[in-house]
């Protein structure tokens, strides 16, 4: 190893060791998204109404914002320590959200924001998959075109175990009927199209497009044609079972089982790859991200601008954005990044941090865990049964099992380096 590098080009090129910030932000992604799952499942459609699911609810919109302001923070104040940061990190989580409880004590106010920080959410783990594809180094094309299969088949195993057979064991044991499943069969969903169908086929993409064009710029221009393109192929039907089955995969919608449709998706998963491209060519990490900080920025205003010319279209429909909206988001995700340096650097490490390194390094098994957690306890609960207390004791039980289950299989699983 050059010991002449500045010690953050070091990490970007021995291939080994964790780039600190991407971990921590997909830590963060898959933090949101686990609340997300679990609060839909099994929190009851009048939970928000509640004074605990109002506090919820702003709770978990006041960490997302936390985050932001405290990188804001970090940035007016560069001469402040690591201690004083800290510090000032905790006081306004505390404090600004004692205020916001006490400003919307007794009004009639219902926010519906948490669908938002999900779909957020997403979309940035998305586009640092592709930054993930980027950074992991020359792997050949056949190894990625495998790893792609076996995620596309995981997709489907765990749809089976986590979806269908729960749901035949209720059926078959009285505890729901075919009309409170509202048209849902155990092959309905055995055949949804979640988030790794979708990183299955795209990880199949992304190999192809880095072995036969090498060439980051074109990744980008790639995923500016998806983005504008993707609207006009979404629903596509042919009137065949297998083929719009098929299509589904492409471009579906949420109403025949289709979260996360190629189109466009996979424009986050490309230009993430485009990104971690060049960050894994950089010298120096920090002088990195502040020079695309710039661009992000700048693609950031131009995808809001994009989506003001025509608001409806443009932000697509529930788990589709449209091209104004994929272009916003993926310049947001990357100038997070460089926001989110500032915190991992100037704050010291502590057991929160520690957490989402922790859930990004085993996001595979926690993914697969908590979904297990879901569709096994809807038997149990019931869907969308849960208010009140009884929803946060269950909310923390469901997150400590997965955390203690994901970590323990990942430290005892057969051929583990102990």
């Amino acid at each position: 190893m050059n010991a002449s590098l500045p010690q953050n080009a070091q990490v970007l090129n021995a291939g080994k060791s964790r780039i600190k910030v991407l971990d921590f932000y997909r830590g963060i992604c898959v933090m949101f998204m686990l609340v997300v799952h679990f609060f839909y499942f099994y929190g009851a459609p009048d939970f928000t109404k509640t004074a605990v699911g109002l506090s919820f609810e702003l709770l978990t919109i006041w960490i997302a914002a936390c985050i932001y302001l405290t990188s804001g923070l970090i940035l007016l104040t560069p001469q402040a320590t690591g201690a004083q940061h800290t510090k000032r990190a905790i006081l306004l989580f505390l404090g600004g959200y004692a205020a916001i409880i006490a400003a919307v004590h007794g009004l009639d106010f219902k926010p519906e924001f948490t669908h938002e920080v999900l779909l957020g959410s997403v979309c940035c783990f998305v586009f640092l998959m592709g930054i993930f594809i980027a950074i992991a180094g020359g792997k050949s094309l056949s190894t990625g075109i495998k790893r792609g299969l076996i995620l596309l088949a995981a997709g489907y195993a765990l749809n089976f175990v986590r979806s269908s057979v729960p749901m035949w064991l209720s059926l078959q044991l009285g505890l729901v009927s075919a009309e409170d499943l509202g048209g849902d069969t155990p092959l309905t969903e055995f055949l949804v199209v979640d988030i790794l169908q979708f990183a299955g086929i795209a990880f199949i993409i992304c190999s192809l497009l880095r072995h036969y064009l090498p060439q980051p710029k074109y990744w980008l221009g790639l995923a500016l044609i998806i983005a504008f393109a993707s609207p006009y192929a979404w629903d596509a039907k042919t009137g065949n079972y297998v083929i719009d089955e098929l299509l589904k995969l492409l471009a579906g919608n949420i109403s025949e089982g289709a979260f996360f449709p190629q189109l466009p998706w996979l424009a986050y998963a490309i230009s993430g790859m485009a990104f971690g491209h060049w960050m894994k060519q950089a010298d120096d990490l920090n002088s990195f991200l502040k020079k695309s900080a710039w661009y992000s920025l700048a693609a950031t205003v131009a995808g809001i601008a994009i989506i003001l010319t025509d608001v409806d279209y443009h932000s697509g429909d529930s788990m589709r954005a449209g091209p104004g909206a994929v272009v916003a988001i993926s310049g947001f995700t990357a100038l997070t990044i460089f926001l989110l340096q500032n915190i991992v650097e100037k704050i010291p490490h502590n057991p929160i941090f520690s957490f989402w390194y922790s859930w990004s390094k085993h996001i595979t098994t926690i993914y697969v865990v908590h979904w297990l957690l879901i569709g096994w306890g809807l038997m149990y609960f019931g869907f969308r049964t849960l208010s009140g207390s009884s929803f946060l004791i269950t909310l923390l039980a469901l997150y400590v099992l997965t955390h203690f289950l994901a970590t323990g299989w990942a430290r005892f699983k057969p051929g583990q380096n102990k």
